[in-house]
């Protein structure tokens, strides 16, 4: 056997051995069981050149073998043939593999998929009468095979293809990203290149060699999908989903997303431990795939979980909706078994009611009614047009620079007279809507401008301080500032509060920062950073202990704080032990211990008063004891030293 016909074998063996590699990792990726059309066409492409790789290393070994020539001709015309009838179809298979990667296959009528295979399927019929016609390959008496026109006529067809695939790309090039891109190029440059310098040196077996080692580059990035995953569920994460709606908003693919949201999440954090919650999390966010083979779950954040339907339409959704609540009456296995999670389930079409994957998001991230209902869609969604409406207004406040700082009055609890304010920012056009600060903040940080608005309420906190209290003569109080965002936990933090300092020559003693536990936990180091230098300013911070408490924070960083503020309104909607008074005890009996300063805020009901009255603190805050304010009515409550009184 001649050194050609080794190196021939080699590049098959190798191209071969490449394919079937290629397959089994495919075969074992745990979204194979989802028979996606894509992972299909990658199969059908693996295969082919398989089968390509294999034909050419019988034919090589047959055609010299000691076999009748009968014997040989019937091989090697059967592999020559079986060659080119599959070859061919890789191209057009190809093309409808980045059809469907860039999610336009839906576009696709049976009438065009028909028109775009027609060239291909010619083909097919001139390779199938060669038998008769000899037009796409002949032999000689020593089987030797040579190539028809047939076969040029193939490579102008392929170009052809080809030509249509760039076209693809072009057009559909921001659908994909970054590693789709150049996986795409990749294969298609080594493809184009084997082939065509196996064209014009045919003694050089490369074509295959080439299209095996691209279809390799598509399978690492493209179908192994480990960069999309969250790695405690195994779902996709937030920046698969937003990739992914975002393709289908800009391809107008209609779509319904069906959103999750397991409620109180946090507290079963705290009740199984946090590798029980990741077990719980896990469990839910494998029902929701096994929901429906044909689409997708995604995990945003904490409890909240996403269900992606392209192409769905209301009878399988209201069938999803059914299955999801009849799931959720059940227990769970996880952390020993948790009795009944709580869930509410939202559903909205796309883009027919939300336009875009920011507005998509806000279903995760929006307050709901305290109410039974499990399922909201249709008319119930009209909050997510509000989010939408605060989102436009934040930007347009960005630009006419219309916000307004507002104060809510903080009583001492023992006195009731009035100590200090937390200071609140909110939009003018806003005042009057009655949205929470949480609210506005949560659409502030998802638009972007959340640190932008830190800075600017520091900024009038600092200028009220100057012109309401210092000039005025008001003294031994102070305002809180709270820190909005993870964001915000920057050096540019301190840089900008020492030049309000010196900017408006107020002493710092009237600043109190305060940051949740939640914001606390994302950030622990540079947030220690940050209390330091705000000591060497003699700021105090104040840690909000809302949700975790201080069960996620370093207890180096917890005795660095100079005050613990305790939700006591959120305590008693997320604690349903029937010990709800005791444990709130023991918060506030093991946060006096620690020496430190304790507000208790959320006192919105007479009856949180009560409650609160009952337990220790220092300072109190909430809609009961006083609404928020302008500065000009807070400045005239500091004048008078009012007390907070239950007498209307």
């Amino acid at each position: 056997m001649s050194n050609t016909l080794i190196g021939g074998l080699s590049f098959r063996i190798a191209a071969a051995l490449i394919c079937v590699t290629c397959i089994f990792y495919t075969a074992v990726m745990r979204r194979l069981n989802k028979k996606r059309l894509r992972s299909r066409l990658f199969i059908t492409m693996l295969s082919i050149i398989f089968i390509n790789c294999t034909t050419g290393f019988i034919s090589t070994y047959v055609t010299p073998s000691s076999l009748p020539f009968i014997a040989r001709l019937a091989i090697t015309y059967a592999c020559k043939f079986i060659y080119y009838i599959t070859h061919i179809a890789l191209i057009p298979v190809f093309c409808i593999y980045i059809i469907v990667v860039c999610e336009v296959f839906h576009k696709l009528s049976r009438q065009k998929l028909l028109l775009f295979l027609t060239p291909f399927l010619l083909l097919e019929i001139l390779v199938i009468s060669n038998p008769l016609t000899h037009l796409y390959f002949y032999y000689d008496q020593d089987l030797n095979y040579g190539r028809g026109i047939g076969v040029y006529i193939a490579y102008a067809v392929c170009i052809a293809y080809v030509v249509f695939c760039v076209y693809l790309l072009k057009r559909f090039w921001h659908s994909m990203n970054g590693l789709q891109q150049i996986a795409m190029f990749y294969f298609m440059f080594l493809a184009t290149s084997a082939t065509i310098i196996q064209m014009v040196f045919p003694a050089v077996v490369c074509e295959l060699m080439g299209e095996a080692l691209g279809l390799m580059g598509l399978m690492i990035m493209i179908e192994r999908d480990d960069y999309r995953l969250d790695y405690r569920t195994n779902a996709y994460n937030k920046s698969a989903l937003l990739h992914d709606m975002n393709v289908y908003f800009n391809v107008k693919r209609d779509f319904y997303v069906v959103c999750v949201r397991v409620m109180n999440d946090d507290m079963y954090r705290r009740v199984v431990g946090h590798e029980g919650y990741d077990a719980l999390m896990a469990e839910i966010a494998d029902f929701l795939e096994k929901l429906d083979t044909r689409y997708d779950a995604y995990r945003s954040t904490g409890g909240n979980f996403f269900l992606v339907c392209p192409e769905a339409n209301k009878d399988i959704i209201d069938g999803i909706l059914v299955k999801i609540e009849e799931r959720f009456k059940l227990g769970f296995s996880a952390a020993g078994g948790i009795a009944n999670v709580k869930i509410k389930v939202l559903c909205a079409k796309c883009p027919d009611e939300l336009q875009d994957a920011s507005d998509v998001l806000l279903l995760a991230e929006a307050e709901l009614e305290n109410t039974d209902k499990m399922v909201f869609e249709g008319d119930d969604l009209d909050f997510i047009l509000r989010k939408i409406a605060i989102e436009k207004a934040i930007t347009k406040g960005m630009a006419d620079n219309s916000f307004l700082v507002m104060y809510q009055p903080v009583y001492d609890k023992n006195s009731h007279k009035i100590s200090s304010a937390e200071a609140f920012l909110t939009l003018k056009e806003l005042e009057a809507q009655n949205i929470s600060f949480a609210e506005f903040m949560s659409v502030a940080e998802n638009s972007g401008f959340v640190t932008e608005l830190e800075f600017r309420m520091i900024d009038s906190v600092c200028a009220f301080i100057r012109d309401g209290l210092s000039r005025s003569g008001v003294g031994d109080v102070n305002l809180v500032i709270h820190i909005m965002s993870v964001q915000v936990l920057t050096h540019e933090l301190i840089k900008r509060v020492r030049e309000c300092l010196d900017k408006y020559v107020i002493d710092p003693s009237f600043l109190v920062f305060d940051v949740s536990d939640t914001i606390a936990m994302q950030a622990q180091d540079e947030l220690e950073y940050i209390i330091d230098e705000f000591q060497k300013m003699e700021i105090p911070f104040v840690l909000a202990t809302d949700d975790a408490g201080l069960l996620g924070l370093d207890s180096r960083i917890v005795a660095k704080f100079d005050g613990v503020s305790i939700n006591v309104r959120k305590h008693y909607e997320t604690v349903h032990t029937g010990q709800e008074d005791i444990i709130l005890k023991n918060r506030t009996t093991m946060i006096n211990q620690l020496g430190k300063v304790m507000i208790l805020s959320g006192i919105d009901t007479e009856e949180l008063y009560e409650k609160a009255n009952k337990v220790m603190g220092n300072l109190m805050v909430g809609n009961y004891l006083a609404k928020l304010c302008t500065k000009n009515e807070l400045q005239n409550k500091f004048w008078h030293e009012e007390i907070f009184s239950r007498e209307w």
